[in-house]
């Protein structure tokens, strides 16, 4: 998995030493690129509910605010783009998503995930705009895990 470029745009400053929470995930892929975008958040307003890889861990049950509040919230976005290569081969990313079981074998779940792939591939390739990458925040379902900075 090769870094092709990024790129970051601010809402807000976020001042020095100031916290904040990361939240990335992939956001659409087509014949080459994975498109992953990641939103700078102001900490503990939002939580997953739930951790994949740390079941164990606790998850906060509180109420999520309205989605209207939800962009001022939003310090700032970045959009990365990976290619996936073997040797001096191009390996598409749906091809390695579906080796690594990251894709449902359900054909109904497997076109909800094509139909959100299509609708946010403009928005991965900057076609759309950063309010559009900034508006693909989405503070609610299901988190990897969850990691702190040493300070």
């Amino acid at each position: 998995m090769i870094l092709g470029g990024t790129t970051c745009t601010w809402r807000k400053e976020i001042k020095p030493y100031a916290r904040y929470e990361l939240w990335t995930r992939i956001l659409s892929w087509d014949e080459k690129w994975l498109y992953i975008v990641t939103h700078f958040v102001k900490p503990g307003v939002f939580h997953p509910h739930e951790y994949v890889m740390q079941p164990k861990r606790k998850t906060a049950k509180t109420r999520e605010k309205e989605d209207s509040n939800t962009l001022k919230s939003v310090y700032a976005s970045s959009v990365a783009r990976y290619v996936f290569k073997n040797n001096r081969r191009t390996i598409p990313p749906e091809e390695v998503l579906r080796v690594c079981n990251l894709l449902p074998d359900d054909e109904d779940e497997l076109a909800k995930v094509e139909e959100i792939r299509a609708s946010t591939l403009a928005i991965g390739r900057l076609e759309a705009g950063w309010d559009a990458v900034h508006s693909c925040f989405q503070p609610t379902g299901a988190a990897l895990g969850w990691y702190h900075s040493a300070y």
